[in-house]
């Protein structure tokens, strides 16, 4: 598997991409702030999107899970944590191939981008905050035929909570791997520390 390195990062962030290379499935997808997450003029938010072989175990019985696609962008405008979750969830869209009768499930620990979709609807999501990228995902639902599924996951959760029936295995998996995606990606993105240095100075 690659690992999910700042210099690595740097080399393949993914601004814009040929739609229609990805299969109908399930995908995970996250945002985050980086390093800087709580200064609103500091932070760099950065979104992430994936999915990942079903094997989580390599022949020698050693867990290994292994990222199959991905995608790690920085996010244009306002640099909020809600702007990177919904744009992770439109560059898989973007991604995706869509195929009659299949549907894209994307799991996601973003409440404010699940509830918009299923419960505020395009008309108010389209007239509130983020109109830009809720137009670029309503696009993408009508591209897909509504064959678009916004799956809720809890965060923060781990092995004890799967066990336990809170969570699958698999989703904690693929919720752990894009969070360490976005992360990376968001510290590959993260101001020099001379800049933000001088920022809390003034």
């Amino acid at each position: 598997s690659r690992a999910l390195t700042s210099t690595f990062l740097s080399q393949h962030l993914v601004h814009s991409h040929e739609p229609g290379t990805w299969p109908p499935g399930d995908y995970y997808s996250d945002g985050s702030g980086g390093p800087n997450s709580s200064n609103a003029r500091l932070r760099r938010a950065a979104t992430a999107g994936l999915s990942f072989d079903k094997e989580l175990f390599n022949n020698s019985g050693h867990f290994a899970p292994r990222i199959n696609r991905f995608v790690a962008s920085d996010v244009p405008g306002l640099q909020t944590i809600n702007r990177a979750e919904l744009l992770g969830i439109i560059l898989i869209l973007e991604a995706v191939l869509p195929e009659p009768g299949k549907w894209t499930v994307i799991h996601s620990d973003s409440g404010y981008c699940v509830n918009t979709y299923a419960i505020r609807g395009r008309a108010r999501a389209l007239l509130g905050t983020n109109a830009d990228l809720w137009q670029r995902f309503f696009d993408q639902v009508d591209r897909h035929n509504y064959l678009v599924i916004l799956k809720k996951l809890t965060s923060h959760l781990g092995l004890e909570d799967s066990i336990c029936g809170a969570i699958s295995l698999p989703d904690l998996v693929g919720n752990a791997l894009v969070d360490e995606l976005a992360k990376s990606t968001a510290v590959a993105l993260s101001l020099p520390p001379d800049i933000v240095s001088g920022v809390h100075a003034v």
